[in-house]
């Protein structure tokens, strides 16, 4: 490799990773989809113990109207469902859990505004979708072709254009034979379009007026919009609460309170300028022992951040309390680690009398197994924490995986790359590396590899 092809890839390497720590850090506004992009670090979830939050606790009991039978099977089901719900729709730092043996609870920190939890909740036990008007359908004796909970398999949202969000209701193929013969019977309206009717049941069995909806020939799902969804987080929290009519237990809020910030409000603000001074001393420091091999270490490390920043915000089970940060900041001790086992072999061969280049390529290839068996074991802990453990720590068993597997990319593929473009800038000025000989050997280059070809210095 040139000397002018290592400058370019060291220009263009740098762009990118402008582009990258802008999208890391900086908030944007899109015009073409009117969305604002918040940057990966900003994407990220944060817990309770940093940001406070909200929990509410609901009184269960069997729902017969959706035909279920099994109380503790019902239970865990609407446990998983519900965290499964809340972690499609974005609200990531929510957990759910048990509470007693005939209660759930619900705590979310603040990710998005999902006002008083007892809102969204509760409201609904049960859902029926007919042809016919209240007038002609009575919900405690229905008759006829109607749908139930039961033949719904998934509410989901989207965008139905003109600033406003539409609901969609998917069903089983039961559902679907029925919601056929329901569009057969239902009459067709002035705009030639036909129109259903849901029927919202409450813990109850009662049901206020029905809401109209449309229908199409041959849909097998029911697709409708309203002004009041204008926008993803009005939808959402419609969607939530069409979807807690489906669980086979009735919900009753009991229990609602905020959670303050055990660690204090200026947490996350301390916690990221301790972060970003440590990562500056580290530089500082490696820079100083190592010349501008500790500058490459600089850009290896923002490259991690980057990289890692991207992947967590990827990954929904992945939440930052006190306990996922520490183990955050370890990752960058395993990294660190790794620059430093480099960087002290290449400086060992280099002391044997070798030239730089393969002093380089020498220091890599002998710190690799140091390197890979640190992060293994690492990495295979943090499998043990997200397979076999509590969900509390399911959040720091992903991040070690994720930082451990980064971590042996950076410094054995990417290190390489950076270190190989300079020493074709720079092979001979060694005193910019603080790099020295060993006084008791001679200054013949030591070849280990017969295929390597060396000389005098």
């Amino acid at each position: 490799m040139t000397k002018k092809r290592a400058k370019r890839g060291f220009i263009i390497f740098s762009i990118v990773l402008a582009i990258g720590l802008f999208l890391s850090f900086c908030p944007f506004y899109i015009s073409f989809n009117y969305s604002t992009f918040n940057g990966f670090f900003n994407a990220i979830p944060l817990g309770t113990d940093i940001t406070g939050g909200t929990y509410s606790v609901y009184d269960c009991e069997l729902n017969t109207l959706n035909g279920a039978t099994d109380f503790d099977t019902e239970i865990d089901k609407t446990i998983s469902n519900l965290q499964k719900s809340l972690s499609s729709m974005g609200y990531i730092n929510t957990t759910v859990s048990k509470e007693n043996s005939n209660q759930i609870r619900i705590e979310n920190g603040i990710l998005k505004d999902l006002q008083d939890m007892t809102s969204i909740l509760g409201t609904y036990s049960s859902i029926m979708i007919s042809s016919k008007g209240s007038s002609d359908f009575d919900v405690a004796n229905p008759s006829g072709n109607y749908l139930t909970s039961k033949n719904i398999t998934q509410i989901t949202d989207s965008y139905a254009g003109g600033g406003t969000f539409g609901i969609i209701i998917s069903f089983d193929s039961e559902g679907q034979e029925i919601l056929t013969s329901i569009i057969d019977e239902a009459e067709t309206g002035s705009s030639n379009s036909k129109t259903g009717y849901l029927y919202l049941l409450d813990n109850d069995g009662e049901c206020e007026s029905p809401m109209q909806i449309p229908l199409t020939d041959g849909a097998k799902n029911i697709s409708f919009s309203s002004t009041s969804f204008s926008s993803q987080n009005s939808a959402d929290l419609y969607v939530l609460q069409l979807m807690s009519a489906t669980y086979g237990v009735k919900l009753e809020i009991s229990e609602s309170a905020k959670i303050s910030a055990v660690l204090g409000d200026g947490t996350l603000l301390c916690l990221s300028i301790a972060s970003f001074v440590a990562l500056a001393i580290m530089i500082l420091v490696l820079t100083y022992r190592y010349g501008h091999f500790g500058l490459l270490a600089g850009l290896g490390t923002l490259s991690f951040l980057v990289l890692d920043l991207f992947l967590i915000q990827t990954i929904p089970s992945i939440v930052i309390n006190i306990g996922s940060y520490f183990a955050l900041l370890f990752t960058y001790f395993l990294l660190t680690d790794a620059f430093i086992i480099v960087f002290e072999k290449i400086r060992e061969e280099y002391a044997l009398g070798k030239k730089l280049p393969l002093s380089v390529r020498g220091g890599f290839k002998k710190a690799t197994w140091h390197i890979v068996d640190m992060n293994l074991i690492t990495c295979v802990f943090g499998v043990v924490l997200c397979f076999f453990s509590i969900t509390l720590f399911k959040s720091i068993g992903f991040i070690l995986i994720v930082g451990s597997l980064l971590s042996m990319f950076v410094s054995l593929v990417l290190m390489p790359l950076l270190c190989g473009w300079y020493v074709n800038i720079n092979s001979t000025k060694v005193k910019y590396l603080n790099l020295k000989r060993d006084k008791n050997i001679n200054n013949e280059v030591i070849i280990e590899n017969p295929d390597e070809k060396g000389g005098n210095e």
